[in-house]
């Protein structure tokens, strides 16, 4: 399942942001992309990113983030490493590394 976000998101976003990112891990998709090409994420923003891509592998989905934000990337680096390993800079290469893990060819769900 992709999942684009635009825009910021901030205080006032996080509710949607969370229910956005938790209601595709209850449902048939194998696998979470989230795109956040030309968005800015505030630091409780990213919180909700890690959290999500936790309960995304406690219950067995595969999680990518695209982004090219340095800001992200310094930011996952120190305060939530276990995002930065999730991080790809393009769509294609998120999906190709979710079909690498899950043994499939074109993973498009």
């Amino acid at each position: 399942m992709l999942i684009t976000v635009r825009g910021e998101v901030d205080i006032a976003g996080h509710h949607e942001f969370r229910s956005g990112l938790t209601q595709p891990l209850g449902g048939p998709h194998r696998s979470i992309v989230v795109d956040l090409k030309g968005c800015f994420l505030d630091l409780d923003g990213i919180g909700i990113l890690q959290r999500a891509a936790r309960e995304a592998r406690r219950v067995g989905k595969g999680f990518r983030v695209v982004s090219t934000s340095s800001t992200l990337t310094k930011v996952a680096t120190v305060a939530f490493p276990d995002l930065l390993p999730l991080c790809r800079s393009t769509l294609e290469t998120a999906l190709e590394d979710l079909a690498a893990e899950s043994g499939f060819g074109n993973h498009r769900s």
